[in-house]
Order: structure tokens, then C-alpha cells, then sequence
């Protein structure tokens, strides 16, 4: 609206072909199963925001405000969702590593 930031169907065409691009490299790369998933979710930009709220809270930001950014009706459901996912990914990293 501003002149000068690209509109919502940009951000979807690039992300979508930033999908096919690393599903076809993952193909070359010998990833079959892992590029069909990559095409699969190829017109999903719901990920760029789970991603973005995700790195967010990884970098310390404050949890009431990247509620507020996603539109949740409060942080808890933000936290239940994002940061219990969250402890959930690093015990289950931990479980790999070896002692």
C-alpha cells in the first residue's frame, strides 16, 4: 500500500518457487521422498509464518508481543503451540546425542 513493499501474491509466488527450486535440487541430490514432501507444501506460506513467529521466540522476543503479531486471542495458545513444539525439538535432539 506504501509504493515501495511487495504484496502478499509476490511473497507467495517467490516462496513457491523457492520450493520447487529446493525440491528439484533435492531430486538431483538423490532426496526423492523429501522433494515430493517439499512440492507437496509448495503453496503453503503459512510455514513462512510459523517459521517467523518460531525464530522470534528463539531470539528471545517477547511472547505477548509475537501473539499480538500473529492475531492469537492470547499468548498462552502462543505458547502452547510454539514454545511446547519448541521443547519438544530439543529433547528430542538431546536423545541423539551421545554421551
Amino acid at each position: 500500500k506504501k509504493g515501495d513493499a511487495i504484496g502478499k501474491r509476490q511473497v507467495q509466488r517467490i516462496y513457491e518457487q523457492a520450493m520447487v527450486a529446493t525440491a528439484d535440487r533435492m531430486e538431483r541430490e538423490g532426496f526423492t521422498d523429501e522433494a515430493k514432501q517439499m512440492l507437496a507444501i509448495r503453496s503453503e506460506t503459512h510455514y513462512l509464518r510459523h517459521t517467523g513467529a518460531s525464530q522470534a521466540i528463539e531470539a528471545g522476543g517477547d511472547i505477548r508481543h509475537i501473539s499480538e503479531e500473529l492475531g492469537h486471542a492470547n499468548a498462552t495458545f502462543t505458547e502452547s503451540v510454539y514454545v511446547n513444539s519448541e521443547q519438544a525439538r530439543r529433547r528430542t535432539e538431546g536423545r541423539r546425542r551421545l554421551v
